[in-house]
């Protein structure tokens, strides 16, 4: 009788094992998603500025041409491109060879760029990419 009661007792402690780890455990991979993603729109940030860096050095491209195109560019990897901000430095049509243009984009990491339905951990922050070249033309 006391092998079965003993029995009980450690079925029991199991369960209540389990339901208190599991919400850790889910918080911790949750937290992992919402990082990866984060990095992953990071680097298609990175990949627009020099999307955009390499428009301005190598084309008569203006600031809007290359801003439509870097947000075409973004659209095509994250849900929502709204918010996004793109500055070139110096404008790219005006200047002469040689002179370093900078393309900056931005981009508010909210609900309408997470994956989750609303960002735990990196909730109200700004990703930013800026890419710096040489006029070639």
């Amino acid at each position: 009788m006391f092998l079965n009661s003993l029995k009980t007792r450690i079925k029991g402690s199991a369960a209540m094992e389990f339901a208190m780890i599991i919400p850790t455990f889910m918080i911790l991979v949750m937290g992992s998603i919402e990082i990866g993603w984060a990095l992953y729109i990071q680097n298609a940030l990175v990949d627009a500025s020099r999307l955009g860096a390499r428009m301005a050095v190598t084309q008569e491209a203006d600031s809007t041409t290359i801003q439509s195109r870097v947000s075409s560019y973004m659209d095509n990897m994250v849900n929502s491109v709204e918010g996004i901000n793109v500055t070139t430095v110096p404008e790219p049509a005006t200047v002469e060879r040689g002179t370093p243009i900078t393309v900056t984009v931005t981009l508010p990491y909210d609900s309408r760029v997470a994956i989750l339905p609303a960002p735990m951990i990196l909730s109200d922050i700004n990703l930013q990419a800026q890419t710096t070249m040489d006029k070639e033309i």
